[in-house]
């Protein structure tokens, strides 16, 4: 029997809490395999049906939905609340000189960050941002709280898997750095894009369509069709395709 087709979990007992860390915990091939993985995971032990995982770049602030779009769910003031949440937890990332904190030893021996990734209610939801050091990343997971069970009770275990999601999420970031979006928007910069040329390529990687881009971006479409003018001759080619296929098929030297 699977951890997805045992009986729902009762409280407090947790029998399913070893069985979960131990799935989360396995080698996962990519970030969105993961995402999947986990959100099944949350799902049966908290008996559930929705899951949202994310990341956001503290460089340029980008948000990706890698399991539902959480900020889509959401009421205004909520997704202004998780934005300030977001932008207090990124500061705590720089130090002096925009250099990256050395993460300690243990996630539970004197972690500076630790008091990030506990859990906190956003609306009906109960999520954490749990931070990847080597990759200036944050990533967000949040679930539904279950509607029949002692809710005062589902922070604990939330709050119990936080380290094993954290180690995790470091394990599988670590592995996918090529494709991550921190090391194309540092090569990006390199090449001399400007920050908001560079946003518009994140944005073309993850397939967006430049009126879908200049929605999100606030900004109108001609303005996005320029950025892409002057970011082809930076990069030497000559199309969208091309952009993804220079930066993601691995043909773009270091």
């Amino acid at each position: 029997m699977t951890l997805a087709t045992r009986p729902k979990p009762t409280f407090p007992g947790y029998p399913l809490f070893e069985e979960a860390v131990h799935l989360i915990h396995q080698r996962w091939e990519n970030r969105d395999s993961f995402a999947v993985a986990v959100a099944e995971t949350l799902k049966a032990l908290f008996g559930i049906r929705t899951v949202y995982i994310g990341s956001t770049y503290i460089k340029s602030g980008i948000r990706q939905p890698l399991f539902n779009d959480l900020v889509a769910e959401l009421e205004p003031l909520m997704v202004r609340s998780l934005e300030a949440k977001i932008k207090q937890c990124s500061a705590a990332f720089v130090q002096p000189g925009d250099k990256l904190a050395k993460p300690p030893h243990s996630w539970d021996q004197g972690n500076p960050y630790a008091v990030l990734s506990r859990s906190f209610l956003l609306g009906g939801k109960l999520g954490a941002l749990i931070p990847v050091w080597h990759c200036g990343v944050l990533v967000d997971i949040f679930t539904e709280l279950p509607d029949e069970t002692d809710s005062d009770l589902v922070p604990d275990l939330f709050d119990r898997l936080i380290p094993h999601l954290e180690i995790a999420c470091s394990r599988v970031w670590m592995q996918s750095q090529a494709l991550s979006l921190d090391a194309i928007f540092d090569r990006l910069q390199n090449k001399g894009l400007t920050a908001r040329e560079a946003e518009v390529v994140m944005w073309v990687l993850q397939g967006k369509t430049n009126p879908e881009i200049a929605a999100i971006m606030g900004v109108g479409l001609q303005t996005i069709k320029n950025h892409l003018a002057n970011v082809y001759p930076k990069l030497g080619v000559e199309n969208r395709s091309s952009v993804f296929a220079l930066l993601v098929g691995g043909s773009w030297s270091k």
